[in-house]
């Protein structure tokens, strides 16, 4: 039984690792940066905090 317990707590140790390293990189894109999402003229448009 604790066998069992170990094993299910180390699977949920390496789910959470996953989700956690999946969040990170999506923080690392463009999802969540507004003032990055300004279209295919991003490069020519000021961002939205320096208007």
């Amino acid at each position: 039984m604790k066998a069992l317990l170990l094993i299910f707590a180390l699977i949920m140790c390496f789910y959470l690792a996953r989700v956690k390293a999946r969040e990170a990189r999506n923080l690392m894109t463009h999802t969540n940066y507004p003032e990055m999402l300004v279209g295919p003229n991003q490069y020519t448009t000021p961002p939205a905090f320096a208007a």
